[in-house]
């Protein structure tokens, strides 16, 4: 989900279509120069961060100084001028540290808008669309489970190969338009599934690829008609799928859920993130808010041996902003740094060397 700037904050989740929370910067909608960066080979994902695609995700930005919530989109019909730097990013993450992970970060940190989630499509020319999130009645809650995730290694390129699997079991069918999982239905994988005799693992993936993009676009309907019971059922339904079909949940992801569920007045909670640990994301009605807190506070130690959630209510912030002079902000559109910015950048430069040089005199009479 997201990330934020006030006492409050949010951000949202996967990554196939992407909903999120942030406001979108003339960066991310100004055309690029520069054709679209290559077309990643993964198959699509809506909100999983270890789905393989190019789905679409709903994600959000929060803005408490700690974490995120849900996220919508925006469809654009323009490439952004930030987009060259994805390619950079997947190489890092995908090549060097072999973690297949999405995009959908880095684009709610750009091209997020405050009060809205961000519908990202993960298919070039990327398009995002706003979906507003501000109604005073709701409330997102995050709940960091304390949970570190705990990786081998191998679980995020497992699921990427098992839907690139299920990817070309419908292409060798007939599929031809199954280029991704986003391509393909529930019924078409079923079928091909009997007939090509796809393993359990790789079904399961594939399904909550396909079903998760499906959700994606229903969240963004529901979310535009103020339809919060709608918006939550697709959570606690997007939950069990991350749950059973593609499995990085954790023990005490799912207690929270389920804590979570048994509050009156909460509408809908899923784990945010990559999942194995982490966090999750609950919206509620706003007056429900006391009542989560206190049920957290009071079942989770119960139920996660004896360890305390870190609880965090959020709101939809804007994405990365570029501060002037302490004057306010103002959005980062890949403009040159404005001539007051180089004083300030050298009043700061000068304060950490002097901080380097203070610890370094300590140091040397402490000796």
């Amino acid at each position: 989900m997201c990330a934020a700037s006030s006492s409050e904050c949010c951000r949202c989740c996967p990554e196939g279509r992407a909903p999120s929370t942030r406001p979108s910067s003339p960066t991310c909608r100004s055309a690029a120069a520069s054709p679209p960066p290559p077309r990643s080979r993964l198959p699509p994902r809506r909100c999983s961060r270890a789905s393989t695609g190019s789905g679409q995700t709903l994600r959000g930005r929060r803005s408490s100084a700690k974490r995120r919530a849900p996220r919508a989109a925006r469809e654009k019909d323009t490439p952004r001028a930030s987009l060259p730097r994805r390619p950079r990013r997947s190489q890092a993450e995908q090549t060097f540290c072999n973690s297949p992970c999405g995009i959908t970060d880095q684009f709610v940190c750009a091209c997020g808008e405050a009060g809205h989630a961000l519908l990202i499509d993960c298919r070039p020319p990327y398009a995002t669309e706003s979906v507003p999130l501000s109604d005073p009645r709701i409330a997102l809650v995050v709940a960091d489970s304390n949970v570190k995730p705990q990786l081998s290694g191998s679980e995020y390129p497992d699921r990427v190969q098992q839907c690139k699997d299920a990817c070309a079991a419908m292409q060798a069918a007939g599929h031809s338009e199954v280029r991704h999982l986003r391509d393909a239905t529930l019924s078409m994988l079923e079928t091909v599934a009997r007939s090509h005799a796809l393993p359990e693992a790789t079904v399961r993936r594939a399904r909550h690829g396909i079903s998760e993009d499906q959700r994606t676009l229903q969240a963004k309907e529901a979310l535009k008609a103020s339809d919060y019971a709608q918006v939550g059922r697709l959570m606690f339904a997007s939950h069990a799928s991350l749950r059973d079909d593609y499995r990085v949940s954790s023990p005490e992801l799912d207690a929270l859920v389920e804590i979570a569920r048994g509050v009156p007045g909460v509408h809908g909670s899923r784990l945010t993130g990559g999942g194995f640990g982490g966090c999750t994301v609950t919206l509620l009605s706003r007056s429900a808010v006391p009542a989560l807190l206190a049920a957290f506070e009071a079942e989770y130690p119960k139920r996660a041996g004896g360890r305390t959630a870190s609880v965090f209510v959020v709101r939809p912030a804007a994405g990365a902003m570029l501060l002037q002079q302490g004057a306010g902000a103002e959005p980062l559109a890949g403009a040159p740094l404005s001539p007051q910015l180089s004083g300030v950048a050298k009043v700061t430069a000068a304060l950490v060397l002097s901080a380097v040089a203070a610890a370094v005199i300590a140091s040397k009479r402490q000796r």
